[in-house]
């Protein structure tokens, strides 16, 4: 999965900058993380319509998570691996999944999943995430006002 990757960087002007800054103090301080994790979101649902639900295990294991340092926050979709093969909290096998596999006589096999959905919504998540924002702000900017 860390080769599809949709990325929104938010870049502006010193006066948007400084409008921010302003308009800290009215902004919830979970304003970002919440419109990351709406398009994040909306991106799990689009991969939950196109996985293989053979047992089910892969779509369990399938979850958003939130990540953040100093300078920088990420949203992504996770796939659980973690555990031994046995534990139905692991879908280990979603790589053979999406990469593909030959099967012992030789046939190739390709249950792609996770590239097909991104590729479609893409667009539409990195909207949902700026469309977010921007009401985070304009409630923000009502609220100084």
């Amino acid at each position: 999965m860390a080769d599809d990757v949709v990325t929104v960087q938010l870049v502006g002007h010193d006066n948007v900058i400084a409008a921010f800054k302003e308009l800290r103090e009215e902004l919830p301080s979970t304003w970002i993380r919440n419109s990351l994790r709406a398009g994040a979101q909306f991106l799990l649902g689009a991969l939950l319509r196109y996985v293989p639900y053979r047992t089910g295990r892969l779509a369990r294991n399938l979850s958003v998570r939130i990540q953040h340092s100093g300078e920088w926050l990420r949203a992504r979709v996770t796939v659980n691996t973690i555990g031994n093969a046995a534990d139905a909290a692991n879908a280990f096998y979603w790589r053979f999944l999406e990469k593909g596999w030959h099967d012992r006589g030789g046939k190739p096999h390709r249950d792609e999943f996770i590239q097909t959905p991104v590729a479609a919504h893409e667009h539409e998540a990195a909207q949902l995430v700026i469309d977010s924002i921007s009401a985070a702000l304009d409630k923000a900017e009502s609220r100084a006002r």
